[in-house]
């Protein structure tokens, strides 16, 4: 049984001096991924952007705090219920308490860890040189359901072209050759993934007032993911499925 957050360190470490691609020299920080390193949700993303770049964090500002609300608005956790009932209160959000609460159930990395240029869609060649990278961050974590948000992290996962706005929601079987860390075979071995948009495209349209637009269809899709986590626990470790999570009956 390996040592999970201490072989994350290593490929971390490992990773911080990549020269893989031509997004080394004008990259700020490489960033790798951070969270729980036995978390049961795994979320890729597509790059990093500015803020990402300067912190060294995956989905971080304010689109990473739109999907923390997302998160955070499906899950059972009784200190994330009491944030999000005063949020809907009162209309604040800390976003920081959220995030420090997330990191215990979730992993958030990048299908690149290096920033491309004015936030231009990664290349093939780099998301090529940052393949090994994410299969083995997937392999590590062994996570029960894979969130890929956006088109460019849903095509690199599948291999081929996608439309997010008609493949979200939808669950893809993505099969990751395993290097075999454990000193077990090597294997492959099958992730259900669940392709959801992306934050920043739901900021641009805007449409969180309207009911069964994409924001209130995207609740629904990461509802979806927390409950195959549920299904996963119950079956494997017989926790009871909660009925309901926070916020599901008023968006129904």
């Amino acid at each position: 049984m390996i040592d999970k957050a201490a072989w994350l360190e290593q490929m971390r470490q490992g990773w911080s001096q990549c020269h893989g691609c031509k997004l080394a020299p004008t990259r700020k920080n490489v960033v790798f991924g951070y969270g729980n390193p036995d978390a049961q949700i795994l979320i890729i993303g597509e790059a990093p952007g500015k803020n990402e770049d300067l912190q060294g964090s995956p989905f971080v500002g304010e689109a990473g705090e739109l999907l923390d609300k997302y998160l955070a608005s499906t899950s059972v956790d009784p200190r994330l219920i009491e944030i999000v009932t005063e949020m809907g209160k009162s209309g604040d959000f800390n976003a920081r308490e959220v995030r420090e609460i997330l990191l215990n159930y979730v992993f958030y990395t990048n299908v690149v860890a290096c920033r491309p240029p004015e936030n231009r869609d990664p290349a093939r060649d780099e998301i090529a040189a940052c393949r090994t990278r994410l299969l083995e961050i997937i392999y590590t974590i062994d996570p029960v359901v894979v969130l890929v948000v956006g088109r460019v992290s849903l095509e690199a996962l599948l291999g081929k072209a996608a439309q997010i706005t008609r493949d979200r929601g939808n669950v893809f079987d993505i099969e990751v050759p395993a290097r075999p860390l454990s000193g077990l075979p090597a294997r492959k071995i099958k992730y259900p993934c669940l392709a959801v948009l992306h934050p920043a495209y739901l900021m641009r349209i805007n449409d969180f007032s309207q009911e069964d637009g994409m924001s209130d269809k995207t609740y629904f899709d990461i509802l979806k993911g927390m409950r195959i986590v549920d299904e996963f626990n119950w079956h494997h470790f017989g926790i009871k499925q909660p009925k309901e999570r926070p916020q599901e009956k008023k968006k129904k």
